[in-house]
């Protein structure tokens, strides 16, 4: 293997099955491009590439993004399509110059890291995971941002104020249903504003019904309506003659 290749384009091959450690080794290489492909397995670390482009989507990677993935140099990362989980890897030294991180359709939870608003991003696509939380306010510093898409997600909270200036021309939040709306008034001035204002807001928590108050304790009925006697004062007898035998035994 010729580890000093610079650009390794296996673009829509029929490529199947995993990939050889070897294809994650190359000292050089700055692109790789193996999407649209049926490639299983994990993504391996790149060792110290300087790579500035990964395209990997419309496969079947599994397994978490390593961090490692992320190298200082690297502009373009698309591993959308796959069937990814974890959490967003954003946990390198220096921040890179990523322009393009585009993760969307996979299974990729946690929360929205707020260093990811620190990356110079123009597309950051996270549609169709399972990322939950709520948006950082950070999220007003992608001020390079043309393009976002948090639609189809769990997010939760209110939508930070700093939401409306971002200046991307395609701004989607549909489909979090846990999601509400900006505090305060909001003018559709820009994409990301007008997303905002598209979001309701929810109500409060309605309280739990009171339980009705328990029914006083029931008053006993007096004595005489519980016990009754008959009485029956003819020719001496107390009630019939088999009583009135008792009574004269008992005499």
């Amino acid at each position: 293997t010729d580890n000093t290749q610079e650009a390794l384009i296996l673009f829509e091959r029929g490529i199947s099955g995993t990939l050889p450690d070897e294809l994650f080794s190359f000292d050089a290489l700055q692109s790789m491009n193996l999407a649209h492909n049926e490639i299983s397995g994990t993504i391996l670390p790149l060792s110290q590439a300087p790579l500035i482009e990964m395209y990997l989507n419309s496969n079947k990677f599994s397994g978490t993004i390593p961090p490692d993935v992320i190298v200082p140099t690297l502009e373009d990362l698309h591993v959308s399509s796959n069937e990814l989980s974890g959490t967003i890897p954003i946990d390198v030294p220096e921040a890179p110059p990523l322009q393009f991180l585009v993760l969307h359709t996979n299974k990729i939870s946690g929360t929205l890291p707020p260093e990811v608003m620190d990356l110079p991003l123009n597309v950051l696509d996270l549609v169709q995971n399972s990322i939950s939380g709520t948006i950082p306010p950070q999220v007003g510093k992608l001020s390079q941002l043309d393009f976002l898409d948090f639609s189809d997600m769990m997010l939760s909270g209110t939508i930070p104020a700093s939401f409306i200036n971002v200046p991307a021309s395609t701004c989607l939040l549909s489909g979090n249903p846990e999601l509400g709306c900006v505090e305060g008034p909001v003018e559709p001035v820009s994409f990301c504003s007008a997303a905002a204002a598209a979001v309701p807001c929810r109500p409060p928590p309605s309280p739990a019904p009171a339980l009705p108050a328990p029914s006083p304790p029931a008053v006993p009925p007096p004595l005489e309506q519980v016990v009754t006697f008959d009485v029956n004062c003819v020719d001496g007898n107390v009630g019939d003659d088999n009583v009135g035998r008792r009574l004269q035994q008992s005499g």
